[in-house]
């Protein structure tokens, strides 16, 4: 019986790898269409350190708050597009804290 074929696995491209090969991630909402340009390792610090399909699935519009209208790709610029080009970065991170109450009787 011949073998059967197991491809190499072959390991996402990941957020980390993307910054370290010069890349941006590009976002844009296809409902209200913003577009925002991000550097990966910033959503490293939100989302971890995920792949393509997991950032789409993370990533909200600033805007209209919908995650489904997201079209997200990682992108290398030439040097004419990274004239001017203006980069969302990470100012700083709030974690907000919400109290939830509960009625006991006694």
């Amino acid at each position: 019986m011949p073998e059967q074929y197991r491809g190499k696995r072959v390991d996402a491209f990941t957020l980390s790898r993307a910054d370290e090969a010069g890349y941006f991630v590009r976002a844009r909402c296809g409902l209200c269409s913003i577009k925002r340009v991000y550097r990966p390792i910033d959503l490293v610090q939100l989302v971890g350190d995920v792949g393509m399909l997991d950032l789409e699935r993370s990533i909200r519009c600033e805007k209209c708050q919908r995650k489904d209208y997201m079209q997200i790709e990682f992108w290398y610029p030439t040097g004419r597009e990274r004239d001017g080009l203006k980069v969302r970065r990470v100012a700083g991170i709030r974690i907000i804290r919400k109290v939830i109450w509960r009625d006991e009787e006694g």
